[in-house]
């Protein structure tokens, strides 16, 4: 498993450093994959480069840590067995290359922000006043779309009816001090809203965007009973799409009881064309296969594969081993959704003596952190497995 892992060899070079950084071959082929290192120092993108093992320039997106800064790029073409080098050096003398400044965009719609990908939608970021919760839709890859269509647009033939409240990609639960988050609202049942107040970030740039939602879930009282933020960020991968979500919940009043129950958390209903009950492939990071093996179980990933309008397509929902109970359970249906739910204990044991709620106090937060990564082909075909080693193991440092 460490096969993936960045290493790093620094010198100095004329009294500056010179950052060589390896990224060793995986096992599979990757299209494309965001990788990251943390440089000991402040790193300033108009006097410093990184160079690929060609000499060639790539984009790259700082973010500061402290004293550190971390650069993010991408890998691209990556082959199985063949190391990939970098080097960050001072920039050279002479025209400046051209690169692109802000190949991810977030383009601002009517109670919606529009993901573009170097001018091509992607997907976008829905949150009117009248919704249940925010949600990602549509999310298009490859000429498709990857997840379901139905209640957004209702314009779609063939496709099942049901669960009006899994909207594409979202994030909710069913049980927060007796309250249902996760269904839509409806009578005689006790139901809240999560509701998108402001945008504290929005970055654009050749690697990543990314937006930062703060949001309230709105018990039927109309009081808050958590402070939610969510960062989604967007990479610039279109040979295979790939999100990153981080979600911090944080208890607003005195105490805060996340309860046991299956309806949750990270959530995305796919395109009928992955389903398992239409012939598509519903399999985890464990090498269960099917809803009857997989359904609660622990697993770094879960994976649906299928064909979209004659391709082999899939999408992978990823946990990260610093994310709140990793690694989670997992609410998958041969239907069609995927979602990880690190609580539903009593319900996935099938074990009335088990509990697998949590009490906050006021104040207090937990985090969860997931990657989805979109691919052509099936789970294996799509190196889900090596995705997850690059993006679990991205904070080795040097010595």
């Amino acid at each position: 498993m460490l096969s993936m892992l960045c290493t790093v060899l620094l010198s100095l070079t004329a009294g500056v450093d010179d950052v060589r950084l390896t990224l060793s071959g995986p096992e599979r082929d990757l299209p494309a994959v965001p990788v990251s290192f943390a440089v000991g120092r402040r790193v300033d993108p108009d006097t410093e480069e990184l160079l690929d093992g060609e000499g060639r320039p790539v984009p790259f997106q700082t973010e500061g840590e402290g004293k550190a800064t971390r650069l993010w790029w991408i890998a691209r073409d990556v082959r199985a067995g063949q190391p990939r080098h970098w080097r960050l050096v001072p920039r050279r003398s002479g025209p400046r290359p051209a690169l692109p400044e802000k190949t991810v965009q977030l383009v601002p719609r009517e109670s919606r922000l529009e993901v573009q990908l170097a001018g091509v939608p992607f997907t976008a970021f829905h949150f009117p006043k009248d919704a249940p919760r925010p949600y990602l839709f549509p999310v298009e890859a490859f000429d498709r779309r990857i997840t379901r269509s139905w209640p957004m647009d209702e314009s779609v033939e063939a496709e099942k009816q049901d669960h009006p409240h899994h909207q594409s990609i979202w994030f909710s639960y069913g049980d927060v001090d007796g309250i249902d988050f996760w269904a839509n609202p409806a009578p005689n049942r006790k139901t809240g809203r999560i509701v998108h107040r402001s945008f504290s970030e929005q970055r654009e740039g050749p690697v990543f965007a990314q937006l930062t939602s703060l949001q309230d879930w709105v018990g039927p009282d109309e009081q808050v009973l958590l402070k939610g933020r969510e960062d989604l960020r967007f990479y610039q991968t279109p040979e295979n799409p790939i999100i990153d979500v981080t979600m911090t919940l944080t208890a607003a009043r005195p105490k805060v009881r996340i309860g046991d129950t299956k309806e949750g958390m990270m959530g995305i209903r796919v395109h009928p064309g992955l389903k398992q009950e239409t012939g598509g492939s519903l399999t985890n990071s464990e090498a269960l296969i099917g809803e009857k093996s997989l359904w609660g179980k622990p697993a770094r990933w879960c994976d649906m594969s299928g064909t979209i309008d004659g391709m082999a397509a899939g999408i992978a929902l990823l946990d990260h081993p610093s994310s709140t109970r990793y690694p989670t359970r997992w609410h998958a249906r041969g239907y069609g959704l995927l979602a990880a739910n690190p609580f539903g204990l009593r319900y996935f044991l099938r074990d009335a003596e088990q509990d697998g709620g949590l009490t906050l106090a006021e104040g207090e937060s937990i985090t969860f952190r997931y990657r989805i990564v979109i691919h052509r082909g099936d789970a294996a075909e799509g190196a889900v497995e090596q995705h997850w080693r690059v993006w679990a193991k991205e904070s080795i440092r040097a010595d």
